[in-house]
């Protein structure tokens, strides 16, 4: 499971390694996306705790020495397991958040401090909120982006596909194997690109490994549906398919709002369409906030998904 700590105190400020020391730092660049990137592993010490394997550096962990917090490439000895070992506790500031208690010096935290991070004595309300941390998705960086997309769409990018995994682990519009299924291709390599086709949002491949993005139409829509939209594409390159949308014939008086047996697709009805994964996938983005249902629900209505003959599925707004 690949991860990130995100401070409590300072939004938006992820541990992170540089030089091979611990930091709290923003994540703006490919490099920083990579270096605050961690596997979430049993603990070195003891396999009920946690330690922290580094992504780009895989044969190395989080560990203290001196009390400072660094990356240590893995050693056979006693000390070194005990060192790269935690107890993931609720946060100290936040019980909704996460705290990490050192296993050979258990009257220690990681926390950071002047931006450094280290294993402190925990004893007052700043100690606290510095050594409580939210546990999220991490950066994707073996996700790739062409030299088209600018660093700062990237960096919305990979925001919004961290906002749609969050989303997945309290969603109940998909089942278990679904979403684990999804979760999987977020481990893949999946390169980003460019189009500018009028109207279209994204397309990607039915079981492929790109996503192509329209940064002009989709990006003006917000956070919520960028999410949402990329969700919807991730499903795709996970496998999975639907059928073209059935529309109601308006002619003859056929609504969505009609409650009679509809031989036409509408939103939630768990349909040859919407009941599809791609379809589902998409109202875990809105979690239980009623504004943000309302508009994953008219964006879902608004927009259609069609897959060519050559399994490319392009969602229209």
């Amino acid at each position: 499971m690949f991860i990130s700590l995100e401070s409590l105190n300072v939004p938006n400020r992820f541990v992170r390694h540089a030089g091979f020391l611990a930091e709290l730092s923003p994540i703006v660049s490919d490099t920083d996306r990579h270096d605050a990137t961690f596997q979430l592993v049993p603990g070195l010490s003891d396999s009920r705790l946690v330690s922290f394997a580094s992504y780009n550096y895989g044969n190395s962990v989080l560990r203290h020495q001196d009390y400072r917090v660094r990356l240590g490439e893995r050693q056979a000895d006693d000390l070194f397991h005990q060192d790269s070992t935690f107890v993931m506790t609720p946060g100290l500031a936040d019980p909704t958040a996460v705290s990490f208690r050192s296993v050979n010096f258990p009257d220690r935290y990681l926390r950071h401090r002047d931006l450094h991070i280290y294993i402190d004595p925990i004893t007052d309300d700043a100690g606290r909120r510095d050594a409580t941390f939210r546990v999220g998705p991490g950066f994707l960086p073996q996700f790739t982006f062409d030299a088209s997309i600018s660093a700062a769409d990237t960096v919305t990018l990979v925001d919004r596909h961290r906002a749609a995994v969050a989303s997945l682990a309290a969603c109940t519009r998909l089942a278990g194997d679904e979403k684990l299924k999804v979760l999987r291709t977020y481990e893949k390599a999946i390169n980003h690109r460019t189009i500018t086709t009028p109207g279209v949002n994204a397309s990607a491949q039915v079981g492929g490994s790109y996503l192509n993005v329209n940064f002009g139409v989709l990006f003006p829509q917000g956070g919520d549906e960028i999410a949402q939209t990329l969700l919807h594409e991730m499903a795709h390159c996970a496998g999975y398919t639907h059928p073209s949308r059935r529309d109601p014939d308006w002619s003859l008086g056929q609504s969505c709002d009609d409650p009679a047996p509809r031989p036409f697709d509408c939103p939630g009805d768990n349909g040859p369409y919407y009941g599809t994964p791609p379809l589902r996938a998409e109202f875990c983005i809105a979690g239980v906030q009623s504004d943000a249902q309302l508009r994953v629900d008219r964006k879902a209505a608004g927009e259609r998904c069609e897959i060519d003959p050559d399994g490319l599925a392009t969602l229209s707004a």
